[in-house]
Protein backbone atom coordinates (compact mmCIF):
# COMPACT_ATOMS: atom_id res chain seq x y z
CA UNK A 1 0.00 0.00 0.00
CA UNK A 2 2.79 2.23 1.27
CA UNK A 3 4.47 1.89 -2.52
CA UNK A 4 1.11 2.48 -4.45
CA UNK A 5 0.95 5.80 -2.71
CA UNK A 6 4.85 6.51 -3.44
CA UNK A 7 4.25 5.82 -6.66
CA UNK A 8 1.03 7.71 -6.92
CA UNK A 9 2.52 10.96 -5.80
CA UNK A 10 5.49 10.12 -8.05
CA UNK A 11 2.85 10.17 -11.21
CA UNK A 12 1.02 13.45 -9.63
CA UNK A 13 3.96 15.13 -9.48
CA UNK A 14 5.16 14.34 -13.36
CA UNK A 15 1.56 14.76 -14.67
CA UNK A 16 1.54 18.35 -12.76
CA UNK A 17 5.16 19.30 -14.44
CA UNK A 18 4.09 18.01 -17.73
CA UNK A 19 1.03 20.21 -17.38
CA UNK A 20 2.63 23.35 -16.29
CA UNK A 21 5.17 23.22 -18.90
CA UNK A 22 1.99 22.39 -21.46
CA UNK A 23 0.11 25.16 -20.23
CA UNK A 24 3.48 28.11 -19.90
CA UNK A 25 5.44 27.56 -22.91
CA UNK A 26 5.39 30.47 -25.06
CA UNK A 27 2.36 30.91 -23.69
CA UNK A 28 2.50 34.96 -24.51
CA UNK A 29 2.43 33.56 -28.66
CA UNK A 30 0.28 30.60 -28.69
CA UNK A 31 -2.53 30.83 -28.93
CA UNK A 32 -2.96 33.96 -31.34
CA UNK A 33 -5.88 36.05 -32.29
CA UNK A 34 -5.80 38.39 -35.31
CA UNK A 35 -8.16 41.53 -34.74
CA UNK A 36 -10.97 40.11 -37.81
CA UNK A 37 -13.80 37.61 -37.48
CA UNK A 38 -13.81 35.09 -36.88
CA UNK A 39 -10.51 34.80 -34.73
CA UNK A 40 -11.49 38.19 -32.57
CA UNK A 41 -8.40 39.72 -31.29
CA UNK A 42 -8.51 43.11 -29.31
CA UNK A 43 -5.68 45.42 -29.80
CA UNK A 44 -6.54 47.50 -26.82
CA UNK A 45 -4.24 44.93 -25.11
CA UNK A 46 -1.43 42.92 -25.71
CA UNK A 47 -1.40 41.69 -29.15
CA UNK A 48 -2.86 38.08 -29.80
CA UNK A 49 -5.32 38.23 -26.61
CA UNK A 50 -9.30 37.08 -27.47
CA UNK A 51 -11.49 39.59 -27.01
CA UNK A 52 -12.47 38.67 -23.84
CA UNK A 53 -9.63 38.37 -22.71
CA UNK A 54 -8.94 41.39 -23.27
CA UNK A 55 -11.93 42.36 -21.51
CA UNK A 56 -11.28 40.34 -18.63
CA UNK A 57 -7.81 42.73 -18.05
CA UNK A 58 -9.68 45.88 -18.55
CA UNK A 59 -11.72 45.19 -15.95
CA UNK A 60 -8.33 43.87 -13.66
CA UNK A 61 -7.04 46.77 -14.13
CA UNK A 62 -9.93 48.81 -12.70
CA UNK A 63 -9.66 46.81 -9.30
CA UNK A 64 -9.54 48.18 -6.52
CA UNK A 65 -10.87 52.05 -7.57
CA UNK A 66 -13.95 49.92 -9.32
CA UNK A 67 -15.73 46.98 -9.06
CA UNK A 68 -16.78 45.40 -12.09
CA UNK A 69 -20.35 44.44 -11.74
CA UNK A 70 -21.17 41.40 -13.72
CA UNK A 71 -18.39 38.73 -12.91
CA UNK A 72 -16.68 38.25 -9.40
CA UNK A 73 -13.35 39.34 -8.70
CA UNK A 74 -11.20 36.34 -7.90
CA UNK A 75 -10.04 35.52 -11.20
CA UNK A 76 -9.67 39.12 -12.15
CA UNK A 77 -7.59 39.54 -8.41
CA UNK A 78 -5.53 37.24 -9.78
CA UNK A 79 -5.22 38.86 -12.94
CA UNK A 80 -4.32 41.98 -11.70
CA UNK A 81 -1.45 40.47 -8.96
CA UNK A 82 -0.30 38.40 -11.58
CA UNK A 83 0.41 41.86 -14.28
CA UNK A 84 1.22 43.58 -11.11
CA UNK A 85 4.50 41.11 -10.24
CA UNK A 86 5.40 40.56 -14.01
CA UNK A 87 4.47 43.46 -16.34
CA UNK A 88 1.12 43.60 -18.12
CA UNK A 89 2.09 41.19 -21.61
CA UNK A 90 0.18 38.20 -22.77
CA UNK A 91 1.72 35.98 -20.84
CA UNK A 92 1.05 37.71 -17.09
CA UNK A 93 -2.49 37.66 -18.22
CA UNK A 94 -2.96 34.37 -18.77
CA UNK A 95 -0.36 33.05 -16.31
CA UNK A 96 -3.35 32.45 -14.04
CA UNK A 97 -5.54 30.22 -15.72
CA UNK A 98 -2.30 28.29 -17.15
CA UNK A 99 -1.81 27.83 -13.44
CA UNK A 100 -5.17 26.69 -13.16
CA UNK A 101 -5.70 24.42 -15.79
CA UNK A 102 -2.38 22.44 -14.65
CA UNK A 103 -3.61 22.32 -11.11
CA UNK A 104 -7.04 20.96 -12.81
CA UNK A 105 -4.90 18.15 -14.48
CA UNK A 106 -3.41 17.12 -10.58
CA UNK A 107 -6.66 16.65 -9.59
CA UNK A 108 -7.78 14.89 -12.61
CA UNK A 109 -5.10 12.14 -11.86
CA UNK A 110 -6.21 12.59 -7.72
CA UNK A 111 -10.09 11.92 -7.80
CA UNK A 112 -9.30 9.07 -10.82
CA UNK A 113 -7.27 7.30 -8.45
CA UNK A 114 -9.18 7.99 -5.54
CA UNK A 115 -12.67 6.09 -7.20
CA UNK A 116 -11.15 3.55 -9.53
CA UNK A 117 -7.94 3.05 -6.97
CA UNK A 118 -5.53 2.17 -9.77
CA UNK A 119 -2.91 5.19 -10.66
CA UNK A 120 -2.58 3.96 -14.45
CA UNK A 121 -6.02 4.72 -15.05
CA UNK A 122 -5.26 8.21 -13.12
CA UNK A 123 -2.65 8.62 -15.15
CA UNK A 124 -4.12 8.26 -18.92
CA UNK A 125 -6.67 10.34 -17.54
CA UNK A 126 -5.03 13.05 -16.38
CA UNK A 127 -2.65 13.19 -19.76
CA UNK A 128 -5.52 12.44 -22.01
CA UNK A 129 -6.61 16.05 -20.45
CA UNK A 130 -3.42 17.85 -20.89
CA UNK A 131 -2.82 16.73 -24.95
CA UNK A 132 -6.68 16.82 -25.70
CA UNK A 133 -6.40 20.06 -28.06
CA UNK A 134 -9.48 21.55 -26.78
CA UNK A 135 -8.46 22.11 -23.06
CA UNK A 136 -5.25 22.77 -24.22
CA UNK A 137 -6.18 26.08 -26.18
CA UNK A 138 -8.60 26.77 -23.47
CA UNK A 139 -6.28 25.96 -20.74
CA UNK A 140 -3.44 28.48 -22.12
CA UNK A 141 -6.45 31.44 -22.62
CA UNK A 142 -7.80 34.12 -20.08
CA UNK A 143 -10.89 32.42 -19.38
CA UNK A 144 -12.57 32.18 -15.89
CA UNK A 145 -13.65 28.95 -15.99
CA UNK A 146 -10.38 27.66 -15.80
CA UNK A 147 -10.68 28.93 -12.00
CA UNK A 148 -13.76 27.13 -11.52
CA UNK A 149 -13.07 23.96 -12.96
CA UNK A 150 -9.99 23.46 -10.50
CA UNK A 151 -12.48 25.15 -7.23
CA UNK A 152 -15.02 22.21 -8.83
CA UNK A 153 -12.52 19.18 -9.39
CA UNK A 154 -11.63 20.81 -5.81
CA UNK A 155 -14.77 20.14 -4.05
CA UNK A 156 -15.61 16.92 -5.77
CA UNK A 157 -11.89 15.52 -4.24
CA UNK A 158 -12.76 16.54 -0.74
CA UNK A 159 -15.79 15.19 -0.88
CA UNK A 160 -15.14 11.90 -2.55
CA UNK A 161 -12.95 11.30 -0.29
CA UNK A 162 -13.44 9.65 3.78
CA UNK A 163 -16.23 12.11 5.06
CA UNK A 164 -14.09 14.00 8.14
CA UNK A 165 -15.33 17.21 8.93
CA UNK A 166 -11.99 18.91 7.80
CA UNK A 167 -12.73 17.87 4.06
CA UNK A 168 -16.20 18.57 4.57
CA UNK A 169 -15.48 22.07 5.66
CA UNK A 170 -12.52 22.61 3.01
CA UNK A 171 -14.87 21.74 0.54
CA UNK A 172 -17.40 24.09 1.29
CA UNK A 173 -14.86 26.81 0.86
CA UNK A 174 -13.90 25.43 -2.34
CA UNK A 175 -17.41 25.47 -3.50
CA UNK A 176 -17.76 28.92 -2.54
CA UNK A 177 -14.69 29.73 -4.57
CA UNK A 178 -15.96 28.57 -7.38
CA UNK A 179 -18.57 30.69 -7.24
CA UNK A 180 -16.00 33.91 -6.58
CA UNK A 181 -14.17 33.42 -9.66
CA UNK A 182 -17.21 33.27 -11.99
CA UNK A 183 -21.42 32.55 -11.77
CA UNK A 184 -20.97 29.97 -13.12
CA UNK A 185 -19.42 28.21 -10.76
CA UNK A 186 -22.89 28.20 -8.75
CA UNK A 187 -22.73 24.59 -9.90
CA UNK A 188 -19.84 24.11 -7.13
CA UNK A 189 -22.53 24.87 -4.40
CA UNK A 190 -25.08 22.53 -6.26
CA UNK A 191 -23.02 19.67 -6.12
CA UNK A 192 -21.69 20.53 -2.58
CA UNK A 193 -25.58 20.22 -1.04
CA UNK A 194 -26.54 17.57 -3.41
CA UNK A 195 -23.84 15.60 -1.91
CA UNK A 196 -24.19 16.30 1.74
CA UNK A 197 -27.93 15.66 1.25
CA UNK A 198 -27.79 12.28 -0.25
CA UNK A 199 -24.62 11.38 2.20
CA UNK A 200 -26.31 8.48 4.50
CA UNK A 201 -23.46 8.05 6.76
CA UNK A 202 -24.01 11.89 7.59
CA UNK A 203 -26.82 12.11 10.51
CA UNK A 204 -29.38 15.13 10.11
CA UNK A 205 -28.31 17.09 12.73
CA UNK A 206 -25.38 17.33 11.06
CA UNK A 207 -25.98 17.82 7.46
CA UNK A 208 -27.58 20.95 9.10
CA UNK A 209 -24.37 21.78 10.67
CA UNK A 210 -22.36 21.61 7.66
CA UNK A 211 -25.17 23.32 5.41
CA UNK A 212 -26.62 26.12 7.34
CA UNK A 213 -23.40 27.82 7.71
CA UNK A 214 -22.07 27.33 4.49
CA UNK A 215 -25.30 28.71 2.75
CA UNK A 216 -24.95 31.63 5.18
CA UNK A 217 -21.52 32.68 4.71
CA UNK A 218 -22.27 32.18 0.57
CA UNK A 219 -25.40 33.69 0.57
CA UNK A 220 -23.27 36.99 2.88
CA UNK A 221 -20.60 37.21 0.11
CA UNK A 222 -22.99 37.28 -2.99
CA UNK A 223 -24.94 39.84 -0.99
CA UNK A 224 -22.02 42.26 0.10
CA UNK A 225 -20.97 41.57 -3.73
CA UNK A 226 -24.27 42.94 -5.20
CA UNK A 227 -24.60 45.75 -2.35
CA UNK A 228 -21.09 47.24 -3.24
CA UNK A 229 -22.05 46.99 -7.00
CA UNK A 230 -25.41 48.23 -6.31
CA UNK A 231 -27.39 45.98 -8.14
CA UNK A 232 -30.67 44.36 -7.77
CA UNK A 233 -32.70 40.63 -7.27
CA UNK A 234 -34.55 42.05 -10.89
CA UNK A 235 -31.48 42.91 -13.23
CA UNK A 236 -29.60 39.96 -11.74
CA UNK A 237 -32.20 37.98 -13.18
CA UNK A 238 -32.28 39.86 -16.39
CA UNK A 239 -28.89 39.97 -17.25
CA UNK A 240 -28.21 35.93 -16.76
CA UNK A 241 -31.92 35.94 -18.39
CA UNK A 242 -32.33 32.77 -15.46
CA UNK A 243 -35.79 30.73 -15.80
CA UNK A 244 -35.44 30.91 -19.52
CA UNK A 245 -35.02 26.92 -19.85
CA UNK A 246 -33.58 25.98 -23.49
CA UNK A 247 -32.94 29.72 -24.47
CA UNK A 248 -29.79 28.95 -26.19
CA UNK A 249 -30.58 25.01 -27.26
CA UNK A 250 -28.42 25.42 -30.23
CA UNK A 251 -25.50 25.67 -28.09
CA UNK A 252 -25.98 21.90 -28.29
CA UNK A 253 -23.51 21.99 -31.03
CA UNK A 254 -20.35 22.67 -29.14
CA UNK A 255 -20.83 19.39 -28.08
CA UNK A 256 -19.89 17.73 -30.85
CA UNK A 257 -17.72 20.13 -33.34
CA UNK A 258 -14.56 21.93 -33.54
CA UNK A 259 -15.15 25.48 -33.20
CA UNK A 260 -12.98 29.04 -32.21
CA UNK A 261 -14.15 30.39 -28.94
CA UNK A 262 -15.99 32.78 -31.19
CA UNK A 263 -18.39 29.89 -32.05
CA UNK A 264 -17.39 30.01 -34.84
CA UNK A 265 -16.76 26.47 -37.04
CA UNK A 266 -14.58 27.21 -39.68
CA UNK A 267 -15.34 25.69 -43.10
CA UNK A 268 -18.21 23.30 -43.09
CA UNK A 269 -19.22 21.43 -39.59
CA UNK A 270 -16.31 18.88 -38.03
CA UNK A 271 -16.70 16.57 -35.80
CA UNK A 272 -14.71 17.21 -32.60
CA UNK A 273 -12.91 13.71 -32.05
CA UNK A 274 -11.41 14.46 -28.80
CA UNK A 275 -15.30 14.71 -27.59
CA UNK A 276 -16.56 11.90 -28.94
CA UNK A 277 -13.83 9.82 -27.55
CA UNK A 278 -14.05 10.94 -23.90
CA UNK A 279 -17.89 10.81 -24.44
CA UNK A 280 -17.46 6.48 -25.06
CA UNK A 281 -15.20 5.99 -22.76
CA UNK A 282 -17.98 7.94 -20.15
CA UNK A 283 -20.57 6.33 -20.74
CA UNK A 284 -18.55 2.65 -20.80
CA UNK A 285 -17.40 3.74 -17.45
CA UNK A 286 -20.89 4.63 -16.06
CA UNK A 287 -22.31 1.39 -17.04
CA UNK A 288 -18.95 -0.77 -15.78
CA UNK A 289 -19.25 1.10 -12.98
CA UNK A 290 -22.17 3.13 -11.82
CA UNK A 291 -21.91 3.28 -7.96
CA UNK A 292 -17.92 4.49 -8.64
CA UNK A 293 -19.40 7.00 -11.14
CA UNK A 294 -21.94 9.06 -8.92
CA UNK A 295 -19.71 11.86 -8.38
CA UNK A 296 -19.09 12.72 -11.87
CA UNK A 297 -22.18 12.17 -13.67
CA UNK A 298 -23.95 14.03 -10.79
CA UNK A 299 -21.48 17.11 -11.34
CA UNK A 300 -21.54 17.01 -15.23
CA UNK A 301 -25.57 16.99 -14.97
CA UNK A 302 -25.91 19.73 -12.77
CA UNK A 303 -23.50 21.26 -15.26
CA UNK A 304 -25.68 21.43 -18.02
CA UNK A 305 -28.83 21.40 -15.80
CA UNK A 306 -27.68 24.90 -14.50
CA UNK A 307 -26.45 26.12 -18.26
CA UNK A 308 -30.00 25.66 -19.43
CA UNK A 309 -31.28 27.07 -16.69
CA UNK A 310 -29.80 30.29 -17.53
CA UNK A 311 -28.43 31.76 -20.55
CA UNK A 312 -27.35 28.75 -22.26
CA UNK A 313 -23.06 27.92 -22.83
CA UNK A 314 -21.19 28.60 -25.39
CA UNK A 315 -17.88 27.39 -26.74
CA UNK A 316 -15.62 28.11 -23.81
CA UNK A 317 -17.97 27.59 -21.37
CA UNK A 318 -17.27 23.69 -21.98
CA UNK A 319 -13.66 24.38 -19.94
CA UNK A 320 -15.50 22.70 -16.90
CA UNK A 321 -17.00 19.83 -19.02
CA UNK A 322 -13.66 19.41 -20.25
CA UNK A 323 -12.21 18.00 -16.65
CA UNK A 324 -15.71 15.76 -15.76
CA UNK A 325 -15.21 13.50 -18.81
CA UNK A 326 -11.72 12.98 -18.85
CA UNK A 327 -11.87 12.06 -14.96
CA UNK A 328 -12.95 8.10 -16.03
CA UNK A 329 -11.35 8.19 -19.58
CA UNK A 330 -8.43 5.91 -18.26
CA UNK A 331 -10.73 3.16 -16.21
CA UNK A 332 -12.83 3.29 -19.19
CA UNK A 333 -10.00 2.62 -21.95
CA UNK A 334 -8.67 0.25 -19.50
CA UNK A 335 -11.37 -1.98 -19.15
CA UNK A 336 -12.16 -1.05 -23.45
CA UNK A 337 -9.65 -3.53 -23.66
CA UNK A 338 -11.68 -6.26 -22.71
CA UNK A 339 -14.77 -5.09 -24.86
CA UNK A 340 -16.82 -7.39 -27.55
CA UNK A 341 -16.42 -7.58 -30.98
CA UNK A 342 -19.92 -5.27 -31.44
CA UNK A 343 -18.25 -2.83 -29.78
CA UNK A 344 -15.27 -2.69 -31.37
CA UNK A 345 -17.10 -2.30 -34.79
CA UNK A 346 -18.93 0.75 -33.37
CA UNK A 347 -15.34 2.37 -32.12
CA UNK A 348 -14.61 1.50 -35.78
CA UNK A 349 -17.47 2.97 -37.88
CA UNK A 350 -17.88 5.91 -34.92
CA UNK A 351 -14.15 7.17 -34.71
CA UNK A 352 -11.65 5.08 -36.55
CA UNK A 353 -12.92 5.08 -40.27
CA UNK A 354 -14.04 9.09 -39.91
CA UNK A 355 -10.19 10.15 -38.17
CA UNK A 356 -8.62 8.43 -41.04
CA UNK A 357 -10.42 9.49 -43.53
CA UNK A 358 -10.27 13.19 -42.98
CA UNK A 359 -6.56 12.50 -42.23
CA UNK A 360 -6.27 10.69 -45.60
CA UNK A 361 -7.86 13.25 -47.75
CA UNK A 362 -5.43 15.96 -46.22
CA UNK A 363 -2.16 13.40 -46.92
CA UNK A 364 -3.57 12.91 -49.95
CA UNK A 365 -4.31 16.58 -51.26
CA UNK A 366 -7.93 15.13 -52.39
CA UNK A 367 -6.10 12.37 -55.04
CA UNK A 368 -8.90 10.09 -55.42
CA UNK A 369 -7.13 7.00 -56.11
CA UNK A 370 -5.01 7.82 -52.86
CA UNK A 371 -7.41 8.19 -51.07
CA UNK A 372 -9.68 4.96 -52.41
CA UNK A 373 -7.16 3.14 -51.40
CA UNK A 374 -7.04 4.13 -48.11
CA UNK A 375 -10.36 4.14 -47.72
CA UNK A 376 -10.38 0.29 -49.35
CA UNK A 377 -7.94 -0.93 -46.18
CA UNK A 378 -9.90 0.71 -43.90
CA UNK A 379 -12.91 -2.29 -45.07
CA UNK A 380 -10.40 -4.82 -43.80
CA UNK A 381 -9.93 -2.70 -40.23
CA UNK A 382 -13.63 -2.61 -40.13
CA UNK A 383 -14.88 -5.86 -40.61
CA UNK A 384 -11.86 -7.83 -38.53
CA UNK A 385 -14.44 -7.76 -35.69
CA UNK A 386 -16.40 -9.89 -37.01
CA UNK A 387 -14.32 -12.63 -37.82
CA UNK A 388 -13.03 -12.41 -34.39
CA UNK A 389 -16.18 -13.81 -33.18
CA UNK A 390 -15.53 -17.11 -35.19
CA UNK A 391 -12.43 -16.99 -32.28
CA UNK A 392 -12.93 -19.56 -29.75
CA UNK A 393 -12.07 -18.46 -26.08
CA UNK A 394 -8.41 -20.12 -25.84
CA UNK A 395 -7.79 -17.60 -28.36
CA UNK A 396 -8.97 -14.28 -26.46
CA UNK A 397 -5.96 -12.80 -26.47
CA UNK A 398 -6.10 -11.95 -30.15
CA UNK A 399 -9.25 -9.69 -29.33
CA UNK A 400 -7.51 -7.86 -26.54
CA UNK A 401 -4.87 -7.18 -28.61
CA UNK A 402 -6.57 -5.94 -31.60
CA UNK A 403 -8.24 -3.54 -29.15
CA UNK A 404 -5.88 -2.43 -27.78
CA UNK A 405 -3.97 -1.36 -31.50
CA UNK A 406 -7.31 -0.31 -32.01
CA UNK A 407 -7.40 2.14 -28.93
CA UNK A 408 -3.73 2.84 -29.55
CA UNK A 409 -4.15 3.75 -33.07
CA UNK A 410 -7.02 6.00 -32.05
CA UNK A 411 -4.44 8.06 -29.77
CA UNK A 412 -1.85 8.45 -31.78
CA UNK A 413 -4.23 9.95 -34.91
CA UNK A 414 -5.64 12.31 -32.78
CA UNK A 415 -1.97 13.45 -31.74
CA UNK A 416 -1.01 13.69 -35.24
CA UNK A 417 -3.56 15.61 -36.36
CA UNK A 418 -3.86 18.01 -33.59
CA UNK A 419 -0.08 19.27 -33.31
CA UNK A 420 2.35 17.14 -35.31
CA UNK A 421 0.06 17.75 -38.73
CA UNK A 422 -2.40 20.87 -38.46
CA UNK A 423 -5.21 19.12 -40.01
CA UNK A 424 -7.72 19.43 -37.30
CA UNK A 425 -7.09 23.01 -36.26
CA UNK A 426 -5.04 24.54 -39.15
CA UNK A 427 -7.06 28.10 -37.85
CA UNK A 428 -4.85 27.64 -34.67
CA UNK A 429 -1.51 25.96 -36.01
CA UNK A 430 -1.43 28.37 -38.76
CA UNK A 431 -2.36 32.29 -38.23
CA UNK A 432 -1.50 35.04 -40.33
CA UNK A 433 2.12 35.97 -39.61
CA UNK A 434 1.12 39.66 -40.63
CA UNK A 435 -0.56 39.98 -37.54
CA UNK A 436 2.53 38.82 -35.38
CA UNK A 437 4.82 42.38 -35.75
Amino acid sequence: MKDSTFIGRIWALIIFIIALFTRTFLLDKFPYFPPEYPYLGDRPGPLGLYRDEAEYLRLAKLLPSELPYYQPWLHLVLIRLSIMLLGESSFSVRLPSAIASSLTALLIFLISRQLFKDNISAAISSLYYVVMFPSFVYGRMNFLENTVSMFLLLTIYLLSGRNHSKRIFLSGISAILAVLSKMRGVVAVMYYTVEILRENQISKRRKMLYLIPFLSILLGIIFTILWLVDWNISFIFFRWQIGKIGLDIISWKYLIIRHLPSGYAPGSYLVEYWYVFSYITFIYAIVKEPTKMQPIALSLSLMFLLYMLTWGYGSYHLIIMHSLVTIPLGYGVRKMVEMKFYISLLIVTLLYMPIVSEIAMNICSMESYCVNMLRYSLYVIAIAPIFLTLIKRELKKISRTYNMVLLSSLLIMLVYASYISPIFYPYYLTAPISYKT
